[in-house]
C-alpha cells in the first residue's frame, strides 16, 4: 500500500511539473489569423508542430475565435494536425471553432506520448452529406426540398444523376437514411436506403431547391421526413492515432467529418471526456459524421469514455475490438505468411505475443512471440507480412487459421454517456478479453444498444470477452430498426455457432445487473455461446411508444452455459416473459424468476 501511495503522488507531482513548466505557444505567432476565412490555418499549424519536435513539454493554444483549414497544396499537406514523435503536448482551442474545407483530414497522431486535445469544435463548411426534406410523393417519383446555399448540388446533363458539389469535390449518392420530422431520429423500422435506390437514378430540378428523383419506391415516408444523402462511406478519418500512449480528448464537439470521428490503432491508454460527435442543431441539421464516432482496433491499457453524447452519425457510437489476422500460408516451422488485409496486418508487430486460433473452433490455443516481421507486397499492390516466431508452430496449425494479438488487449470503461437513435446502427460494440465496464449510461438506439460479436467471416474483429459488467444503465425503446443492426436490445452473436449442447463457449462472464429496461417489444437479450451469463436485479417495464415487430421471445439463448436469471422485477404488462434455449441442457440455466416460461429446443 505504501508503494502504491508513493507511485500515486509521484504521478501527481510529474503532472503538476508538466503543467507549470510547459511552454505556451500562440498559433497566431505562426501566421494563423482568427475570423479570417482567407487564411489557411493548416499551414501555420503544421509549421509550429514541426518546430515542436524535440520539445519535452508545450501548450499550443488558439486564441478564441474561428479558424479555417484547407488542404495546403503548395506544401502538399492534406492533414491539419500532424503529430509525429511528440511528447507532453497540450493543444488547447480555448473554445475556438475550427471550420474545415474540402478533402482534408483532421489529424494523424503517430508514435506520440502524453498528448491532450481540448476546448474546441470542428465542422465542415460544406459537409459530405446533403440534407433534404420529403416534399411530395408521386406515382413514380419523390420530390426532395434542399437548401441550395447550405448543400450546393448539380444534376448531370449527361445522365441526369444528382451530385453534391463541395469545395474541390463533386460526388453522387452512396447511401442515405431517413429521420422523422418530430424527433429527428432514425425512422422506426428503417435502415439503410429504405425507399430503394431511387436517389441514384435519374432526377431533375422541378423548381429552385426542389429535386425530383424518378423510380419506384419500396417504402413511402411521411411528408416532412428528413433525408440525409451520404456522398461516400469511410472516406477520411477524423483523428487517427497509431502507436500512441496516454492521449486524452476533453470538451470537444465534432459536428462533421468524412468518416470516423476518432480512431485508435495499436495505442495505449486513451481517455475521452465530454467529446461529442453531434448534430450541429444551429444549422438545422439531422446528421453529423459519415461513420462511427469512436473506433479502437488492437489497443491496450485502458480506453475510458465518459460524459459523451453522439447524434446523427453514420455508424455505431463506439467499437472496441482486437483483430484476427489470417494465416495465408505456413512457410516453415517458424514462419508463416499473413493474408492480404492491411487492416488486419497492421495490428501485429515485432515482439508481440500471439494466440493461435483454429478457424473451426475459435478457441485461443498456443502462445508464441513474433521474432521478426517483414512487410511484402504482391505485383498488384496487395500487402502482406512474413512473420517469424520465437518457437516452432504447432503441427495442427494450417492455412486458413488465425492469430490474435495477446499483447494488445484493451480494458474498456464507458460511463455517463447518452447513446441515442439519432444515429444509425448500434450503440456499443465491444469484443475484448480485457475488463469491460458499461455503467450509468442512457440508451435509446435504432439498433442493438450493446452488440458483442467476434467475427471471422467479414470484419474479422476479434476478442472473446472474459469480463463484461453492464450495470446501472437505462435502456429505453431501443432496437427500433430490427435485424441487420442486431437481434435484441443486448445482442451477443459471435461467428462461432454451437451445434450441440457440449460445444465450447466463445464468450465468458457477461453480467447484466441493476439496469432498467423500458421496452415496447419482446426481445431484450439474444445471446449465443456464453458461459456465465447473468441477468440479475434488473427492472423491466413496458412502453407503448412503438408497435412490437421482433420474434416473440424475451430471452433467446443458444449454446450458453450457467445462464442465471435471478431477482429481476417484471411489470405485469411486459411482453414475452419467456426464455427459449437451443443447444443447451436443462442444468445450463438457473431460473429463479418464477414468472418466466422456459422452452427448451
Amino acid at each position: 500500500m505504501k508503494n502504491i501511495r508513493i507511485l500515486f503522488f509521484a504521478c501527481i507531482l510529474l503532472k503538476t511539473v508538466f503543467l507549470y513548466s510547459a511552454k505556451d505557444i500562440n498559433i497566431c505567432d505562426y501566421g494563423a489569423v482568427t475570423n479570417d476565412r482567407s487564411v489557411n490555418t493548416t499551414t501555420a499549424l503544421n509549421k509550429v508542430l514541426k518546430d515542436m519536435i524535440g520539445n519535452e513539454s508545450a501548450r499550443l493554444f488558439f486564441p478564441k475565435g474561428e479558424y479555417h483549414f484547407y488542404v495546403d497544396s503548395v506544401n502538399n499537406i492534406n492533414t491539419a494536425f500532424i503529430l509525429e514523435g511528440l511528447k507532453n503536448l497540450e493543444i488547447d482551442g480555448t473554445g475556438s471553432e475550427f471550420i474545415f474545407h474540402g478533402p482534408i483530414i483532421i489529424g494523424n497522431v503517430t508514435s506520440c506520448e502524453n498528448i491532450k486535445f481540448d476546448n474546441f469544435s470542428i465542422d465542415w463548411e460544406r459537409p459530405y452529406i446533403t440534407q433534404g426534406v420529403v416534399k411530395e410523393l408521386g406515382e413514380n417519383y419523390i420530390d426532395i426540398s434542399i437548401d441550395k446555399e447550405s448543400y450546393p448540388y448539380k444534376i448531370s446533363e449527361q445522365d441526369s444523376v444528382f451530385r453534391g458539389v463541395g469545395e474541390n469535390w463533386e460526388l453522387g449518392i452512396a447511401t442515405y437514411n431517413l429521420y422523422d420530422k418530430e424527433n429527428k431520429e432514425i425512422v422506426y423500422l428503417t435502415r439503410d436506403m429504405p425507399i430503394g435506390d431511387v436517389f441514384t437514378g435519374k432526377s431533375c430540378e422541378v423548381s429552385s431547391g426542389v429535386v425530383r428523383f424518378f423510380g419506384k419506391r419500396k417504402y413511402n415516408p411521411e411528408l416532412g421526413t428528413y433525408v440525409a444523402l451520404w456522398h461516400g462511406r469511410y472516406m477520411t478519418d477524423g483523428f487517427y492515432l497509431y502507436n500512441c500512449k496516454n492521449v486524452s480528448f476533453e470538451n470537444i464537439n465534432i459536428y462533421h467529418c468524412p468518416s470516423h470521428g476518432l480512431v485508435g490503432v495499436r495505442s495505449e491508454n486513451i481517455s475521452i471526456s465530454n467529446m461529442n460527435m453531434k448534430v450541429n442543431e444551429s444549422k438545422g441539421r439531422v446528421f453529423s459524421l459519415i461513420a462511427d464516432a469512436f473506433h479502437f482496433n488492437a489497443c491496450k491499457g485502458l480506453i475510458s469514455v465518459e460524459n459523451c453524447e453522439h447524434t446523427g452519425h453514420g455508424d455505431d457510437f463506439i467499437n472496441v475490438h482486437g483483430m484476427y489476422v489470417k494465416i495465408e500460408k505456413i512457410i516453415d516451422e517458424y514462419t508463416f505468411q499473413t493474408g492480404y488485409s492491411e487492416r488486419q496486418n497492421m495490428t501485429i508487430d515485432k515482439g508481440d505475443e500471439l494466440w493461435f486460433i483454429k478457424s473451426n473452433k475459435l478457441e485461443r490455443n498456443e502462445v508464441n512471440r513474433i521474432k521478426n516481421i517483414k512487410k511484402r507486397s504482391t505485383d498488384d499492390g496487395q500487402n502482406f507480412r512474413i512473420v517469424t516466431l520465437e518457437k516452432p508452430i504447432s503441427n495442427g496449425v494450417k492455412a486458413g487459421d488465425f492469430v490474435e494479438n495477446k499483447s494488445y488487449v484493451a480494458d474498456f470503461t464507458i460511463k455517463n454517456c447518452r447513446i441515442l437513435k439519432k444515429h444509425r446502427a448500434r450503440g456499443i460494440l465491444v469484443t475484448t478479453p480485457g475488463k469491460v465496464l458499461i455503467e450509468n449510461n442512457y440508451f435509446r438506439t435504432a439498433g442493438a444498444a450493446i452488440l458483442i460479436e467476434g467475427d471471422t467471416s467479414y470484419w474479422y474483429e476479434s476478442g472473446g470477452c472474459e469480463n463484461v459488467q453492464i450495470r446501472n444503465n437505462i435502456f429505453e425503446d431501443c432496437f427500433t430498426s430490427g435485424p441487420e443492426w442486431g437481434e435484441a436490445v443486448i445482442t451477443v452473436t459471435p461467428s462461432y455457432k454451437p451445434v450441440s449442447d457440449t460445444n465450447y463457449c466463445y464468450h465468458r462472464n457477461i453480467s447484466i445487473e441493476h439496469n432498467i429496461f423500458k421496452h415496447y417489444d419482446y426481445g431484450l437479450i439474444y445471446a449465443r455461446s456464453v458461459r456465465n451469463l447473468h441477468f440479475k436485479d434488473n427492472i423491466v417495464q413496458r412502453t407503448w411508444t412503438y408497435k412490437p415487430f421482433i420474434r416473440k421471445v424475451m430471452f433467446y439463448l443458444d449454446g450458453c452455459k450457467n445462464a442465471d436469471f435471478s431477482n429481476n422485477i417484471y411489470g405485469n404488462d411486459v411482453l414475452g416473459l419467456n426464455i427459449e434455449t437451443y443447444h443447451m441442457k436443462k442444468n445450463d440455466i438457473i431460473l429463479k424468476d418464477k414468472v418466466l416460461n422456459l422452452k427448451t429446443n
